[in-house]
């Protein structure tokens, strides 16, 4: 997210819309959001950038980091680097892999 560049007391959601609105559907009143600043990048070109963040994440993976730490070591929000980690994958195998059921 960013803060709107035409309205300051207004948000603009530059990834994860489907993820806000999943939130909003199970009646979600807090969001764990990532509020950045582009400076001046086209919200565009920020979002052609995004699978180019999965380098980094999955190295520190295979280098046996944690989603926490990774999260930490790059100031991502957790749900972020689930979301980086997740794309183009069977989200729910690899959810219940990471988190069986007890």
């Amino acid at each position: 997210m960013q803060i709107h560049p035409e309205y300051d007391d207004k948000y603009r959601i530059l990834d994860g819309a489907h993820r806000w609105h999943a939130y909003k559907e199970i009646g979600a009143t807090e969001i764990p959001v990532h509020i950045i600043t582009l400076d001046g990048l086209d919200p565009l070109l920020y979002a052609a950038k995004m699978p180019s963040l999965a380098i980094p994440l999955n190295a520190d993976l295979l280098k046996g980091f944690t989603f926490p730490q990774v999260a930490e070591k790059h100031g991502w929000t957790e749900p972020m680097v689930w979301s980086i980690a997740l794309e183009c994958k069977n989200e729910w195998k690899s959810f219940d892999q990471s988190f069986p059921a007890s």
